[in-house]
């Protein structure tokens, strides 16, 4: 008796023949709803989100590349995505400089009119608390903070996005440590099986399997 072959995921995001820059090789990839991605790059963000323009190619994000959105449809695809922006690149900034840690972490959040600031940040504690914070996420400017804080609080700033469609980790666990990458995993994992699709972008191939992670697709 025949079966019928497994149903393609829908894409969330497609890259047609895109190259970020002169330094990128030239990608095809379509990720789909609960599927993992690794591509090896040092920074993507700026381009996945459409705030730069890929030198070739296009980028689309749930099948409308992103010079064709009006400013609010920008807007509402943006808080779809959760991000954790590559913290050592001189090239973007994570933090809005004059906020607290603590404040940017629920900035984007307090703009959904639907969300009670409250909410926010009782389940910004409550994921600050299984990365390992004791009291949240800092209180104070992100220059004063440590590296792996910094990093911890953008794991926290990128699973508060609701509803969650794409999820973007560039370079996600330099400077994490290492008691708290298992718990990074784990969100992960569930936003996977949330239908959440997931690009993790470094540049060196991370552990997956002692991650126990396996990505659908390999981009070395």
């Amino acid at each position: 008796m025949e079966t019928d072959p497994p149903e393609t995921p829908e894409p969330i995001l497609e890259l047609d023949g895109v190259r970020f820059d002169s330094f990128s090789p030239r990608v095809d990839l379509s990720i789909g709803q609960g599927q993992l991605a690794f591509m090896r790059s040092r920074l993507v963000s700026p381009w996945l989100l459409g705030l730069r323009k890929p030198l070739e190619g296009e980028i689309r994000f749930q099948g409308k590349p992103w010079d064709e959105r009006n400013v609010t449809m920008l807007e509402n695809d943006r808080r779809k995505i959760g991000t954790v922006w590559d913290a050592r690149s001189r090239r973007v900034s994570a933090w809005v400089a004059n906020l607290d840690v603590d404040e940017n972490v629920f900035l984007a959040a307090d703009f959904d009119s639907s969300r009670r600031h409250r909410s926010i940040i009782e389940e910004a504690r409550e994921l600050a608390e299984q990365f390992g914070f004791e009291n949240g996420p800092p209180s104070i400017r992100a220059a004063q903070a440590s590296a792996a804080d910094l990093i911890r609080s953008q794991w926290i700033r990128a699973f508060l996005v609701r509803p969650m469609e794409f999820l973007i980790l560039d370079n996600p666990i330099e400077d994490a440590p290492s008691a708290s990458i298992p718990e990074l995993v784990e969100k992960v994992k569930e936003a996977l099986d949330k239908g959440v699709a997931v690009l993790w972008a470094a540049e060196y191939n991370p552990p997956f399997s002692e991650l126990d992670l396996s990505p659908d697709f390999l981009l070395t």
